[in-house]
């Protein structure tokens, strides 16, 4: 089982990194919209829990106690980057009001109505 789950983990890592490769990084004028960001955030923190689960479902472990531990300690940090990168996804949408403010850089509701009486 733990050899089907290692593939699958193997395909979907491939896929998301297939979709993070195809997604070029904003260099344009224009900055990505807030949908396009937390989507790359989102992807990113994915391909790095995916590789955690790789590790963790490893069998096979070589090296010294120490080594271990090192690695052991990596992963922890690696997994805590994830979850603070989702969470910065998930403030980053919660800026907008819905998905067609977060696709398309629309104010609507009550910040649309400040932004109209200040310009």
């Amino acid at each position: 089982m733990a050899t089907s789950d290692s593939a699958r983990l193997a395909c979907a890592l491939s896929l998301v990194e297939r979709v993070l490769a195809a997604q070029p990084a904003s260099q344009a004028p224009i900055p990505a919209t807030p949908a396009e960001q937390a989507m790359r955030i989102c992807l990113s923190s994915a391909a790095s829990l995916i590789e955690v689960g790789q590790v963790l479902l490893r069998k096979e472990h070589s090296g010294s106690t120490d080594a271990l531990i090192l690695e052991w300690q990596a992963l922890i940090a690696h997994t805590k980057k994830a979850s603070r990168s989702a969470h910065q996804a998930a403030v980053l949408l919660a800026d907008q009001r819905h998905i067609v403010s977060a696709q398309h850089r629309v104010m609507l509701g009550a910040n649309a109505r400040a932004h109209r009486e200040t310009v």
